[in-house]
């Protein structure tokens, strides 16, 4: 109030009275890329989310009180938008509830590693994107471009997560069990898949590209061993199943190689599909880590993977991305 009211006693004592001489703004010169980076932030993300989902649809299979799958469709590139086509994704289908009791007893063999992980499962409860930087050293006043595409990144896998959490329904570990006893407070979201395992590893194929790597899981990359062990930290908390995981690992890798393809003038997105019932079919509950996943992906009968094919650009994010690629190109000028 006191900025106001000193504004107008100002303006009051140095404008003349009668009309007002015009100045016209010039020609415009940005383009909307231009535009939009000089956008509050708020407002740049809420125009670039607005890009990227436009393009996805969900189907739910089948409709009702609790799915047993899901697919994210995308549309298909070279229709035109009032005319879509859509296909798929991913799809992702649930395991039994019988196989998810299964799986508590792997959830309550975690909780002797609480006290060790504990800083590390407070941190991430709000921030998983400072365990990748400190690999990468992305020191933020050199990387603003590549900090938004992450954003955009985190909250398009959440959308997407959430989503298929809504539409398959499955009860949390602690749900099974009062001796459980989760180490922080359960999330009121259902629990498959992991919505941390979807943005970890989101967060890291989208990284592994933007820094050269090829956005591929690998044994010794270190930022999908980071993506691992904060999907497998919200199991030591008691909150996640490991099935929660490998679902979100492959949300993730999906969502992560879609958003680089939607970058591209002429992107191609890779499909996948999860098994979720599969992933228990070895003699008793299987675990979660990197190397259980990286063979469910080399083709063991849980994940299967196809070319997809080719996605409409994005044209203001791809523009956003150029300027993320360039920073890496510049790290260390």
């Amino acid at each position: 109030m006191l900025l106001a009211a000193a504004l107008m006693q100002a303006r009051d004592g140095i404008v003349d009275g009668g009309p007002l001489p015009l100045s016209p703004p010039g020609a415009v010169t940005l383009d909307p890329v231009g535009r939009l980076l000089r956008l509050d932030a708020s407002l740049r993300r809420a125009i670039l989310e607005a890009e990227l989902l436009a393009d996805l649809d969900y189907e739910v299979e089948p409709a009702g009180l609790a799915a047993s799958a899901i697919t994210v469709l995308r549309r298909e590139a070279g229709a035109a938008p009032r005319s879509a086509s859509y296909v798929p994704l991913l799809r992702i289908a649930r395991p039994t509830d019988a196989q998810f009791a299964e799986q508590v007893q792997l959830v309550a063999a975690y909780a002797d590693l609480r006290l060790d992980r504990m800083a590390e499962i407070q941190i991430q409860t709000g921030d998983i994107v400072s365990f990748f930087a400190g690999i990468l050293r992305m020191e933020q006043p050199r990387m603003k471009r590549t900090g938004l595409v992450l954003g955009l990144a985190l909250d398009i896998a959440t959308a997407v997560s959430q989503r298929a959490k809504l539409a398959l329904a499955a009860p949390r570990p602690y749900q099974f069990s009062t001796s459980l006893q989760p180490a922080i407070p359960g999330p009121v979201h259902a629990s498959y898949p992991s919505g941390h395992a979807t943005q970890a590893f989101t967060v890291a194929t989208v990284l592994s590209i933007l820094s050269g790597a090829g956005g591929e899981p690998a044994a010794d990359s270190q930022l999908f061993r980071m993506a691992a062990r904060i999907a497998a930290n919200r199991t030591v908390a008691g909150v996640h199943y490991p099935v929660d995981s490998a679902a979100g690992a492959v949300i993730g890798i999906a969502v992560g190689g879609y958003l680089a393809a939607r970058a591209q003038a002429s992107g191609a997105a890779e499909a996948f599909e999860f098994h979720g019932g599969a992933w228990d079919l070895a003699p008793g509950p299987r675990d979660f880590h990197l190397a259980e996943l990286l063979a469910a992906l080399a083709g063991d009968g849980t994940i299967d993977r196809s070319a997809g094919g080719a996605v409409l650009q994005a044209p203001l994010f791809a523009g956003i991305w150029a300027e993320a690629v360039k920073e890496w190109g510049e790290t260390w000028s």
